[in-house]
C-alpha cells in the first residue's frame, strides 16, 4: 500500500510540473500580447521559468510532507482535486505531442523556426528590499 501511495504521489508531482509548464506558457503568451514583441521567450523565459521553478519546489515539499511523511487523512484526495482543477483551468496551454517530440529530439520541429542566439538571465530583483513602504 505504501508503494502504491508513493506512485500516486509521483503522478501528482508530474501533474504539478505540467501545471507549472502551462503557467509558464500562459505568462509568456501574456508578455507577448502586452509588449507585441516577437522574441518574448528570449527576453523573459529565464525570469518566468525561475519564478515557477521556485513555486514547484514549494508545491513538491508540501505534497510530499502532507501525503507521505505526515500521512494526513484525505491529503491525497485534496491534492488530486486541486491539481485536476488547476489542469482544467489551463487546458489551453497543455503540453502537446509535438512539444514532447521537440524535447526528445532536442531540436525545433517547426519549419522556419529561429532559435534564440542567447537567453537573457533572470530579470527579477535579487533584493527583496526594493519595494517602497510608507508609514
Amino acid at each position: 500500500a505504501e508503494d502504491s501511495m508513493s506512485l500516486k504521489t509521483d503522478r501528482l508531482l508530474f501533474d504539478i510540473t505540467e501545471i507549472l509548464s502551462r503557467n509558464i506558457r500562459k505568462e509568456l503568451d501574456e508578455f507577448q500580447r502586452a509588449t507585441n514583441v516577437d522574441n518574448v521567450n528570449e527576453m523573459f523565459f529565464t525570469t518566468v521559468k525561475n519564478k515557477w521553478d521556485e513555486l514547484r519546489g514549494d508545491f513538491f515539499a508540501t505534497v510530499i510532507r502532507e501525503i507521505l511523511i505526515e500521512k494526513q487523512e484525505g491529503a491525497y484526495e485534496k491534492w488530486i482535486e486541486k491539481i485536476d482543477e488547476m489542469l482544467e483551468e489551463r487546458k489551453e496551454y497543455a503540453t502537446k505531442p509535438e512539444d514532447c517530440f521537440r524535447f526528445i529530439a532536442g531540436k525545433p520541429i517547426e519549419k522556419g523556426y529561429k532559435k534564440a542566439k542567447s537567453i537573457m538571465g533572470d530579470m527579477r530583483s535579487k533584493n527583496s528590499n526594493d519595494t517602497e513602504t510608507t508609514e
